[in-house]
């Protein structure tokens, strides 16, 4: 028997630690992206003044304490936080609806439906009365949401491969978040199509990302083999939502004239999803 050439090991350990750089690096721009997002939609929403000085305590110098704990967090994010993706053993649909994580990942798929599904179909009324805005303006939001669903769908699948699915959901669920209080607070006092568009584009986005994802995130929980079974049972939320966000979102606006109220309980479920993927991250953990 031969031993390894230490070469060899030096060559492993340097790709080890190029990995981890890379990785640190990545999470450090995923986390200030979405502190940006996150300061944005104060700032936009009239939450949060824009100025830095007044914005933070200590003015510029708060951001580099935050990048600071950016990097903290970065650099320590890649060991304990990157999921190896893996599949599962696969089962049928019976022993699938038996595991009580199906049941964590059906629900999560309904909060990040119903949004989206509820915007969807409503999208130009909401435009129009909530906001003010003429027919063919309104047409052209109902496209921009559109594109914004296509690019979630194409983009969230191709970053989940790179960070993992529920790492991809739970951002989505943030995003979301942000987006419904953006559409909410559009209307309230003087109408701000801007800010109504944004927020429209990010619901867009996260509800495709959840289009694009959950198929994967399906298969990898419970097998390929009979992924197109469990899949299937597993899109009768999106049937749910489907039914609800429209049907809620109509009513309420018959029994108040305002779409407000809908759109804080479609709100309320996306924060309700988010709460669910620390869930099934928990079980998950357990079941390890």
């Amino acid at each position: 028997m031969h031993g390894k050439d230490p070469l060899h090991y030096a060559q492993a350990l340097k790709n080890t630690i190029m990995k981890y750089i890379i990785r640190s690096i990545k999470y450090f721009f995923y986390f200030a992206l979405l502190t940006t997002l996150i300061i944005c939609a104060l700032v936009m929403t009239g939450l949060a003044e824009g100025d830095i000085d007044t914005m933070f305590r200590g003015g510029s110098s708060a951001i580099w304490k935050m990048a600071l704990f950016f990097v903290a967090i970065a650099a320590v994010y890649p060991k304990v936080g990157f999921i190896t993706r893996r599949i599962s053993t696969d089962k049928n649909w019976n022993e699938m609806i038996k595991d009580p994580i199906f049941y964590v990942l059906f629900l999560m798929l309904i909060g990040g439906a119903f949004f989206g599904l509820m915007m969807i179909s409503q999208c130009s009324a909401v435009a129009q009365r909530m906001i003010g805005l003429e027919a063919a303006v309104a047409a052209t939001i109902v496209s921009i949401l559109s594109l914004g669903n296509a690019a979630g769908l194409v983009l969230c699948g191709f970053i989940s491969d790179k960070i993992g699915r529920i790492n991809t959901i739970t951002a989505a669920l943030v995003l979301a978040v942000v987006g419904l209080a953006m559409v909410w607070k559009s209307g309230v006092g003087t109408p701000n199509q801007m800010l109504f568009t944004v927020g429209i584009v990010f619901v867009g986005f996260c509800f495709g990302s959840f289009m694009g994802v959950y198929p994967g995130f399906t298969a990898e929980q419970f097998g390929l083999k009979n992924n197109g079974v469990n899949y299937g049972i597993m899109f009768i939320a999106f049937g749910v939502a489907g039914v609800a966000g429209p049907m809620i979102m109509t009513k309420k606006f018959a029994a108040t004239g305002s779409y407000s109220g809908a759109i804080l309980i479609a709100l309320a479920i996306a924060v309700a999803g988010l709460v669910l993927s620390f869930v099934y991250r928990a079980m998950s953990k357990a079941k390890k």
